[in-house]
């Protein structure tokens, strides 16, 4: 919970007060939110439940007119929250794609259960050194990953990810 003002007057500029008070109110809010609700759940007493719910609208309301105050004072949080949302929607489809749908059918029989430990698949010592030697190791081949699901393309990187949908710019590298 917020105890006092979590930043000092002295050290902000004059103009950039006002926003920092409606950042400290957000703040303040969602504090408050959640301290409300976690009270909710603690209570068995359902008149004292419905009160903290109530409440917890409130607050909620509270948030969205300090928001709109700082967007209007702060052009820089409107593109921000754009590019999170945007962020988040990719994320969220990419959560959709993978996530089974009801309709999946089940497996139509279980895999068996290995009867007996797996066999280490060592090399010979002599064939790993004539590996290095050689170089044949190493994957010479880039791997690509999509930032948002975690998809991993190798060689070429796909014009969009085929788990989320994700473009071509969300691919890293390695």
């Amino acid at each position: 919970m917020l105890p006092k003002i979590p930043f000092n007057f002295e050290k902000i500029k004059k103009e950039d007060t006002d926003r920092e008070i409606l950042r400290a109110g957000i703040a303040a809010e969602m504090d408050a939110i959640n301290f409300y609700e976690q009270m909710a759940v603690l209570t068995e007493n359902k008149d004292i439940k419905e009160i903290l719910l109530e409440i917890v609208k409130g607050k909620k309301m509270h948030v969205g007119r300090f928001h709109a105050l700082l967007v209007r004072k702060d052009k820089d949080q409107e593109k921000g929250l754009e590019e999170g949302k945007r962020w988040g929607d990719e994320i969220s489809s990419a959560h959709k794609a993978v996530v089974k749908s009801p309709e999946e059918q089940k497996a139509i029989r279980p895999i068996p259960q290995t009867s007996e430990p797996e066999k280490p698949k060592a090399v010979p010592h002599s064939e790993t050194k004539d590996m290095v030697k050689s170089a044949a190791d190493l994957g010479t081949e880039e791997i690509n990953t999509c930032s948002v699901c975690g998809y991993k393309a190798k060689g070429e990187i796909p014009n969009r990810c085929p788990m989320c949908g994700a473009q071509r710019e969300r691919f890293r590298g390695f």
